[in-house]
């Protein structure tokens, strides 16, 4: 299985979570098409936008009044005061984890309908959709004279799908809705070709199967594109009707034909 990453809009805002950027991957060429990309991420960056509650500002104060309590009491010598503005800090860095968590199961829980949905969209080309969540390696950065280790939380949506021509890819896909009598042929350079025999066409009572139609698939800048082409019809195909109604054949043939090709399209 292949996969892209598409990364997170201003995974640093102090806003909250704003989504998924739109940018298209060029690994999907062949794979998805721009606008059912857009329209997928439009739905997931619409449930998913969070924005931080006004909430998250106590422990914010109480991180800030701890570190306050905490420079009094090395100024004054007071240990007591500086007992208590180490425990007013803790107590503030403990309150923002839990809510953080508790930020990002809400991300989690509005964007799972939309990643539902697409991944029973894409079902049948094996293409799903995945929220994903990971630390990084630590790096070293260096802050003036000083260097200091930090590790940065990623957040990304990961799309796996099957490489295009592949089975269950979009090559694959085609194949699989063709309808019943498409027998595959071997597969040529530009992917697997099928024939196709259209439903016979009556006439004054009269019987008329149109030849089979070769249908080859074919990728052209990322496009899927349908290559037809008609056989022409065998020597020892033969039939007995009286002149009028040959006349009346030979008028809705090509109608038949027709029809045929446009129920397959």
């Amino acid at each position: 299985m292949n996969r892209v990453k598409v990364k997170t809009i201003n995974s640093n805002s102090c806003k909250g979570f704003e989504g998924f950027s739109k940018h298209y991957p060029s690994g999907l060429n062949g794979v998805m098409q721009p606008q059912e990309f857009e329209q997928v991420i439009n739905r997931i960056n619409m449930l998913s936008k969070t924005r931080y509650p006004k909430t998250i500002s106590i422990p914010l104060i109480i991180i800030f009044l701890g570190i306050i309590l905490f420079i009094i009491g090395i100024v004054k010598f007071d240990w007591s005061v500086i007992s208590s503005g180490f425990t007013i800090l803790l107590v503030g860095f403990v309150v923002m984890v839990v809510m953080v968590c508790f930020f990002r199961r809400k991300v989690k829980n509005n964007m799972q309908p939309a990643l539902q949905e697409a991944n029973n969209y894409f079902a049948e080309r094996r293409i799903t959709f995945t929220f994903r969540e990971k630390t990084g390696k630590p790096k070293i950065v260096k802050q003036g004279a000083n260097d200091k280790v930090v590790r940065k939380h990623k957040q990304y949506l990961e799309i796996r799908f099957p490489a295009p021509g592949s089975s269950g890819g979009i090559l694959g896909f085609v194949q699989s809705i063709l309808p019943i009598g498409g027998n595959p042929q071997p597969h040529s350079p530009s992917g697997p070709s099928f024939n196709y025999q259209p439903n016979q066409v009556n006439v004054n009572g009269v019987g008329f199967v149109p030849p089979p139609v070769n249908v080859a698939p074919t990728m052209n800048n990322g496009n899927l594109e349908f290559n037809l082409s008609a056989p022409s019809v065998a020597p020892n195909f033969n039939i007995s009707i009286d002149a009028e109604t040959a006349l009346k054949v030979t008028g809705t043939a090509a109608k038949g034909i027709y029809d045929g090709y446009n129920t397959f399209v």
